[in-house]
This record gives C-alpha cells, sequence and structure tokens, in this order.
C-alpha cells in the first residue's frame, strides 16, 4: 500500500499510519477476533453482541484518527 502513498497524495509515513491504525480498529471490531470470542466466552455472550456495542465507539475512533492524520 505504502508505495503508491504518492498517487494518493500523501507521504509513506502518512499513508502507512492510517492502514496500521485502521487495520487495528478493524481488529478490535471483529467478531471473529480471538479475543473477542475469548471474552465472549467468559461473559457468556454471542461474539457479534460484543461487536454490536464496540461498533459505534470504534467508528467514531476511525473518523477521529483519519481527520487528525490527514
Amino acid at each position: 500500500m505504502t508505495p503508491h502513498a504518492a498517487d494518493f497524495g500523501y507521504n509513506i509515513i502518512q499513508l502507512g499510519s492510517m492502514t496500521q491504525i485502521g487495520a487495528g480498529l478493524g481488529r478490535t471490531m471483529s467478531p471473529v477476533a480471538s479475543s473477542a470470542i475469548l471474552i465472549a466466552k467468559m461473559a457468556n455472550v454471542n461474539p457479534f453482541e460484543i461487536t454490536k456495542r464496540n461498533a459505534f465507539p470504534t467508528l467514531a475512533a476511525t473518523i477521529i484518527v483519519m481527520v487528525t492524520l490527514l
């Protein structure tokens, strides 16, 4: 992704940071992430319930990061 940063009008650091942060936030919201499955099992709930609960804060964090970095 980062070799094409100039095509998007960003430098390698900016685009690499966005890619890394986006991947981290995506894993936070994933119902198939091992941490979500483990916590769901411990709490005796469905992993999709955890995902629904995390969806809004994760999307809000994504928007804030995009505005801040770009």
